[in-house]
């Protein structure tokens, strides 16, 4: 990926520039500091050391895989000059719609929302060019970069530390916790985007598939005649599993479980994007679940796709690729 536009950016009485193989001096006396040493968490790649970071750097930046610069700040004054105060840097993690962000600032420059403003301009940067998540690593002990990322509308899941064996601090294990932020606006859709990282709940051991063929019947009473039912060819594709409100967008409450189907009823295509788009079961004539009857989800129409084709393989009698073919949301997917 080129990352021409990238190579300085201003912020009112900030600049962002390129990080440069000079720079190796500037990041030694920064990493001087001890809440910087303690602190920063330096990528494996980069064997933990800081003093291979402005490699590790550069190499991204060559092969596309990330950015990183020094952080000027224009000094108040008759005869104020650019002097450098610290680094931001992202790195694709995964994939190019997800990045990684990291920063460090000097102790004089600090809770002077330097870090606030350039992760902001940052982040909409990386916006603009199709990421779609943005992770933060850091350490559980601290806090001012906690506060600091969770102004900035990132979460975490503070039960789940990450665990590094190969990362140690004084002889200790390190543990951290990794924050997200959803940086794509889906909020005039019609249907709630389950994000990425919730495919894994959404789609959790136990979680049962099924695919049933359309029937239509004139008789009024559908129910009691199954002789006149008569199939259409078209088939209906459904998962069902156990989630919570928050999962799907229906709340904030992240303590009662329901076990609710959802039935494909369409693909839609937002931007660059493509979502298989499910309705909810829910069970209104008994009075139970019926806060999801007929509330959408949107999902990654690739992940749905792989999905299909694991199901294919897996159970190639009730996923057959000639079934696949005539479920209603799946008419531009090839199985």
């Amino acid at each position: 990926m080129s990352f021409q536009q990238f190579q300085e950016v201003k912020i009112d009485n900030l600049t962002l520039r390129k990080v440069t193989e000079q720079d190796s001096q500037f990041i030694t006396e920064l990493f001087q500091d001890t809440d910087i040493r303690k602190y920063y968490i330096v990528p494996k790649e980069a064997h933990q050391d800081y003093k291979q970071l402005l490699k590790y750097w550069l190499k991204d930046i060559a092969n596309g895989s990330g950015y990183a610069w020094i952080i000027y700040i224009k000094d108040s004054g008759l005869f104020s000059s650019n002097k450098p105060c610290g680094f931001f840097a992202f790195e694709f993690r995964g994939s190019l719609k997800n990045t990684r962000i990291s920063y460090a600032l000097s102790p004089k420059y600090r809770k002077q929302g330097i870090i606030t403003k350039t992760a902001q301009i940052i982040i909409e940067k990386l916006k603009n060019i199709g990421v779609e998540t943005i992770e933060a690593d850091i350490d559980q002990d601290n806090t001012n970069s906690e506060r600091l990322i969770q102004r900035l509308g990132f979460t975490t899941n503070k039960i789940s530390a990450l665990v590094d064996p190969e990362m140690v601090r004084n002889g200790e294990v390190r543990f951290r916790f990794l924050w997200h932020k959803d940086v794509s606006d889906y909020s005039g859709l019609d249907f709630n985007v389950i994000k990425e990282t919730d495919y894994c709940k959404l789609f959790a051991p136990g979680t049962n598939f099924r695919v049933w063929e359309e029937e239509v019947s004139d008789y009024p009473d559908f129910a009691l005649l199954n002789s006149m039912r008569q199939p259409t060819g078209r088939y209906h594709f459904l998962f069902q599993g156990d989630t919570t409100e928050i999962l799907v967008g229906l709340s904030n409450n992240t303590t009662n479980i329901y076990n609710v189907p959802w039935e494909l009823v369409r693909e839609e295509t937002v931007g660059p994007k493509r979502f298989m788009v499910f309705t909810g079961w829910g069970d209104p004539l008994n009075g139970g679940n019926h806060q999801f009857e007929g509330h959408e989800i949107g999902i990654d129409t690739n992940v749905i796709y792989n999905l299909a084709m694991t199901l294919s393989r897996q159970s190639p009698i009730h996923f057959a690729p000639e079934i696949l073919n005539k479920v209603i949301g799946f008419e531009n997917l090839q199985f």
